[in-house]
């Protein structure tokens, strides 16, 4: 329902984006990730602890990246939609 007002339709974009599922940093609410990034992180963490190289760093980074790049080209193509049906 919180979809359909017009101060969390964006937010629920995003989560849509995101795969229905976000967290925040810190508690920050302004800090929204994807649950897939957060939990791809720590699972990391938990995984290679102290034994981090930087080899081992490129392999984290190269998984989130693939989780934002999804989620943006979600987002472009849900913006885009919106714009087309505004136009029309």
């Amino acid at each position: 329902m919180l979809k359909q007002t017009k101060e969390y339709k964006d937010f629920a974009g995003y989560v849509d984006d995101c795969g229905g599922n976000v967290r925040t940093v810190n508690g920050d609410t302004e800090e929204w990730i994807p649950e897939e990034a957060y939990t791809t992180a720590h699972d990391f963490r938990k995984k290679y602890g102290q034994e981090l190289t930087p080899e081992l760093v490129n392999v984290v980074l190269s998984d989130l990246n693939k989780i934002w790049k999804e989620s943006i080209r979600k987002q472009m193509t849900r913006v885009k939609n919106q714009w087309k049906e505004e136009v029309n």
